[in-house]
């Protein structure tokens, strides 16, 4: 092992080969018209939050939240 760790004292990895190494994806950054129509289907009479994150391929939770937000924005206006 120790031929292999002073053959790489030294290197650095460029940031295209950095995220090659990497397997943690960032967080999805999904355009605001996207969450606010969501959000206002979750507010409709009898929707299913859980059913509508699920068909949109996004997390229960994270529509909740967008959700809250809505609403609370509609307050203000």
């Amino acid at each position: 092992m120790a031929p292999v760790i002073s053959d790489l004292t030294g290197t650095t990895l460029s940031q295209s080969e950095e995220k090659k190494l990497s397997t943690r994806r960032g967080r999805p950054n999904y355009p605001s018209e996207l969450r606010e129509q969501l959000a206002a289907a979750a507010c409709e009479l009898g929707a299913s939050v859980a059913k509508l994150a699920r068909e949109n391929g996004i997390n229960a939770n994270m529509l909740f939240t967008w959700r809250r937000q809505y609403l609370a924005e509609q307050l203000v206006h």
